[in-house]
């Protein structure tokens, strides 16, 4: 993911691993900034069921409540995930 460096969209997209959600907390483990962009941030995290090392993206609140940016979001994470 390509960083954007406009001031506005760092605003929107400032996340960091205390910004995890708490369902996620228990199965990931934040390792680093990937890269930040208009839907969010992507992190590189440790799935700790998988003992594995993925890439974990957390999409921007104010553009979660989109309904059809949501719903590309989750079909972004699906095709991702049969990689």
């Amino acid at each position: 993911m390509k960083e954007n460096n406009t001031a506005a969209a760092a605003a929107t997209t400032d996340f960091s691993a205390a910004d995890l959600p708490e369902e996620l907390k228990s199965r990931f483990r934040v390792e680093g900034v990937l890269g930040r962009g208009g839907m969010g941030t992507v992190f590189r995290a440790a799935h700790l069921g998988l003992d594995r090392v993925v890439a974990l993206k957390l999409i921007n609140p104010e553009i979660a409540a989109n309904a059809n940016i949501a719903q590309r979001f989750a079909r972004e994470a699906r095709l991702m995930a049969k990689l």
